[in-house]
This record gives structure tokens, C-alpha cells and sequence, in this order.
């Protein structure tokens, strides 16, 4: 059915104002012919009666007000203007006053409920905001374009996997001393005191430097197991020709290039998270050794405690041999505050030297050993790191 419209209503007051009224005779609904209520009928309401002439021609020239979102919502005229329309779709018909059709959204649109007029103001005006953000949403993704078109063509920049580090070492200096061991000499003891230190170039290269020191201690730094082949050798098989070569090394010095490509953390035990990182180091270096062949005491007393002066093992003069190893190794640094840290190292030494001599040169069959063999003295340290400058405030605290 065709919805009234201002128009029709127009037209409707319009007959009415041109045609006489007619006697109002009390009807048996309590009704007049006029359609004024005069109990609690269904009819017009008392309050209505005075101004319905002007109100429903009020009505006509209502104004349609879109609002500016574009809902296109029809904002009514209020007060007798409604009691005006009520009374038009309520009033009984007559021949000057045929009757309209009603429809079930006439009582809303009297009590003042806006209705929707047809949807295109809004899909007009979904469509102008869409172009108005289109710009902006094309700059903002311009800078991301652009950055993978960057890495497309000149390939893509390493990220650190770990943000936020808690110890930043770039740009800073490194000083450790530290002792050490050499565990893999069967010999003789090896007992390490050095210092190290480095250039963080970044977070992950360094150069560094290394002096080491071992005191050459005699025979008492002389291992068991020397005693017993020299024993051996002396009382099971008669052998008094026979002798054990061996080295200490004395000084050191080294040169590597350090990479350190992973900084982890570490939760002790629920009660506070631990940072570290994990290194390698190449480089090369100078060893001072100090070669020995150690030979049976014809003087011992094996009824005397062994003392410096009683001892199975007689090594003659030292010859002090330099040799340039290789530096192979790894570490860890366990970092405490913003300036310390515990370094735990471990390096490999290689080099090349001769096979060892087993018997005594001049003596009937013993021909000097001309041949090399690669050796490795393996060290193990550990010290305390001391980084400086400061380092750089973070701009957050984790």
C-alpha cells in the first residue's frame, strides 16, 4: 500500500477547509461526524481538538532534514502536528474525507519514530568517506612497498632474533685476566695466569689479544706418569739409554678475530633470568716451550722421600723453542651487570713440530728424528671481563 505522504495530507486539508461543516449528532460510539473524541474512545484525544486545523497544515510544509552522516532519517514535526496526523488517519470516512489506508507504522510515526528513507544518501555517503581515507591509507603503505622493494633488490638486512638486550657491547673495550690449565699435556703441569683484552667492533665482532705467562717450576710440576716410564724403562727392560721428551709452554701471545652470533638468556631456577652470549675465535699467535728430555736419576733413593734434590726424574737444561700455532676456540660470557662479566674460554693451539726423540743422540743405533708431526696444547681459562666505556642507556629497563 502507498505510504501517505505531506502531499496527500495537503490535499486531504485542503477538502476539508472547502466543505461546510455539517451538525454534529452524538453517535453511538460517542463520536461525532467531525471524528472528535469525546470519551476514552479510540478516537483524537481531548488536547487535540483545538489545533488540529493548523497542524495538519503545518504538517504539509514539514521539511524532510537529512542528517550529516547521510542516513537520510526524516526528522517529523512534533507536538499538535502529530496529534494533527493522528487524527487524520483515525477519523471516520465520509464522502469529502475518503479513507486512507492505514499501515501499521502510522501509530510509530505519530508517537515521533523516525523512519528510514531509501538507502542511497547512505551508500553515497559510505562511498565520499572511502575516497576521502583512500589517500591516506596508500601513503601509509608506501613506506613498506618501498622497503620490500629495497630488499628485493639489494637483499635483505640481517635482524638480531634478540631485542632489547639486557648488556650492549658495540663501540666498547674488553679487559679480562684470567687463569687457565692445560689438561691435555700427560707429561707435565701446566698452570696458566694471562690477560686478554678486546675491541667490540659490534655486537657480534671483535678483535682481541691475549699475553700468557706459566712458570717453569723444575720437576715439580713433573706428572707421575713421566716417573713411571722412566722407571719402567730403568728397572723392568734395562734400559738406561731411554728418554721421555717433553715441553712446558712458558710465554704466550695471540691474535685472533672474535664472532659471537648468539646472545641468549638463561632463568636460573625461577629466580632471575641470566644473559650470555656464545663466541668463536681464529687467529695466530707465538709460543715460547721450553723442551726437555727427561732421563733416570742414577743418584736416587728410593729409601728417601722424594724431595727436589731426590727425585726419579733428572731434565737437564731447557731449550727454549718458539713455535707459531694456530688459535682455534670458543667461549661464553655470562654477563653479570652492565660492566662485568664471567668468560669462560677454551682454545686450541696447533702447530708443527718435530717427532719426539726417544733416545739419546750419540748413542750405538739412535739416529736423530728428522721428521714433524702436528701437536695441540689445549687451554682452558677463566676470568672476569671488564667492559668500558659505560654502556649506552637503553630506552627501556627490562
Amino acid at each position: 500500500m502507498a505510504h501517505p505522504t505531506p502531499r496527500r495530507l495537503r490535499r486531504a486539508s485542503a477538502r476539508r477547509a472547502n466543505t461546510p461543516s455539517a451538525p454534529t449528532t452524538p453517535l453511538p460510539s460517542g463520536r461525532s461526524e467531525a471524528g472528535v473524541s469525546r470519551g476514552s474512545g479510540p478516537g483524537l484525544p481531548a488536547t487535540c481538538q483545538g489545533p488540529v486545523n493548523a497542524a495538519a497544515a503545518a504538517l504539509g510544509a514539514g521539511i524532510t532534514v537529512l542528517s550529516s552522516a547521510g542516513l537520510g532519517v526524516a526528522e517529523r514535526p512534533t507536538g499538535a502536528v502529530r496529534c494533527a496526523e493522528h487524527a487524520r488517519f483515525r477519523a471516520p470516512s465520509t464522502p469529502q474525507n475518503p479513507p486512507l489506508p492505514s499501515r501499521r507504522s502510522s501509530s510509530r510515526r505519530c508517537l515521533g519514530v523516525p523512519s528510514m528513507r531509501a538507502p542511497f544518501p547512505l551508500l553515497l555517503s559510505l562511498l565520499a568517506t572511502a575516497l576521502t581515507f583512500a589517500p591516506a591509507t596508500a601513503r601509509a603503505g608506501a613506506e613498506p612497498a618501498e622497503q620490500a622493494l629495497e630488499e628485493t633488490m639489494h637483499g635483505r638486512k640481517p635482524y638480531n632474533v634478540v631485542q632489547n638486550r639486557f648488556f650492549l657491547k658495540e663501540q666498547r673495550f674488553e679487559l679480562s685476566p684470567m687463569l687457565g690449565y692445560v689438561p691435555n699435556n700427560p707429561f707435565v703441569r701446566r698452570y696458566i695466569v694471562g690477560v686478554m683484552g678486546a675491541y667490540h667492533l659490534s655486537e657480534t665482532f671483535a678483535i682481541e689479544g691475549a699475553a700468557m705467562l706459566s712458570p717453569d717450576l723444575g720437576t715439580s710440576d713433573v706428572k707421575d706418569l713421566t716417573r713411571t716410564l722412566l722407571l719402567i724403562a730403568r728397572e723392568g727392560s734395562g734400559q738406561t739409554q731411554f728418554q721421555q721428551p717433553l715441553n712446558k709452554m712458558t710465554l704466550g701471545a695471540t691474535f685472533a678475530a672474535r664472532w659471537a652470533p648468539v646472545y641468549g638468556k638463561i632463568n636460573l631456577i625461577g629466580e632471575g633470568v641470566l644473559n650470555f652470549d656464545f663466541y668463536g675465535t681464529a687467529g695466530l699467535g707465538i709460543l715460547t716451550l721450553n723442551e726437555y728430555y727427561a732421563v733416570y736419576n742414577t743418584s736416587y733413593d728410593g729409601t728417601q722421600p722424594r724431595s727436589k734434590g731426590n727425585d726419579v726424574v733428572d731434565l737437564g737444561e731447557a731449550t727454549p723453542v718458539p713455535v707459531v700455532p694456530v688459535n682455534l676456540g670458543i667461549g661464553m660470557d655470562f654477563f653479570l651487570t652492565g660492566s662485568l662479566a664471567l668468560k669462560l674460554d677454551a682454545r686450541n693451539y696447533l702447530y708443527i713440530d718435530k717427532k719426539p726423540q726417544y733416545c739419546q743422540t750419540g748413542d750405538p743405533g739412535c739416529e736423530p728424528e728428522t721428521q714433524s708431526r702436528l701437536y695441540n696444547a689445549f687451554l682452558a681459562t677463566v676470568g672476569v671481563s671488564v667492559y668500558f666505556p659505560r654502556m649506552k642507556p637503553r630506552l627501556f629497563d627490562y
